[in-house]
C-alpha cells in the first residue's frame, strides 16, 4: 500500500516534533525480531513512556534533515524504528534495548544513537546504557555540592556540642 505525499508530510511533520522534544533518538535494526518478541518490546517501552515507531528511511532522514541533524546516512539500511529518550530520562531507552538485546543479538541491534545531537555509534550502546540519567546524575552533584558543607558543619558544631557536654556534666556535678 502506497503511501500518500500528505500521509508522508504528516510523518515527517511528526518525527520533526518527536526529534525537537527530545534529547536522544536510537536508530534501531530489527529485521529479524519475531512478532511475539516486538509486541513484547513495544509493551516494555511503552509501559515506561518511551515512544517507538517504524518509520521508511528516507522520511527518517528528511525530518533529521529538518532540525540539522546529519551523517545519519550511513545507518539507513534495512528496516529501521526509531526510539525517544525524553531530557529527563535520555539513557532510559538504551537501559531497556540492552535488556532487551540479551540473547537477540543477531535479530535486533541498535544501529545508531542521538544524542543531544552527536551521533554515536551503535556498538556503544553498553556505554551509553551505563550513563548515568538526568535523576541520577543531579542526585550526585547535590551529593558533592553538600559534601564539603556537611562536613564543614558537622567539624564547627563539634567543638561546640562537646563543650556544651561537658558544661552540662559540671552542672549536674555542681547541683548533685
Amino acid at each position: 500500500m502506497a503511501i500518500t505525499l500528505a500521509k508522508k508530510k504528516t510523518i515527517v511533520n511528526e518525527l520533526v516534533e518527536d526529534l525537537k522534544s527530545s534529547s536522544a533518538v536510537y536508530l534501531v535494526d530489527y529485521k529479524g525480531i519475531s512478532e511475539a518478541d516486538d509486541n513484547l518490546l513495544r509493551k516494555q517501552l511503552f509501559a515506561k513512556g518511551i515512544k517507538y515507531r517504524v518509520v521508511k528511511n528516507t522520511l527518517i532522514q528528511r525530518a533529521f534533515s529538518e532540525v540539522g541533524l546529519s551523517g545519519i546516512e550511513n545507518y539507513l539500511r534495512g528496516v529501521t524504528a526509531l526510539a525517544f529518550g525524553d531530557a529527563e530520562e535520555p539513557m532510559l531507552p538504551a537501559k531497556e534495548f540492552k535488556s532487551f538485546i540479551n540473547g537477540r543479538e543477531e535479530q535486533f541491534k541498535v544501529k545508531a544513537i542521538s544524542l543531544d545531537g552527536q551521533l554515536i555509534d551503535g556498538s556503544k550502546l553498553d556505554d551509553v546504557a551505563s550513563m548515568p540519567g538526568r535523576k541520577e546524575m543531579l542526585s550526585r552533584i547535590v551529593s558533592i555540592i553538600l559534601g564539603p558543607g556537611a562536613a564543614l558543619v558537622a567539624a564547627i558544631n563539634g567543638p561546640a556540642t562537646t563543650i556544651a557536654g561537658q558544661i552540662k556534666a559540671v552542672e549536674k556535678k555542681l547541683q548533685g
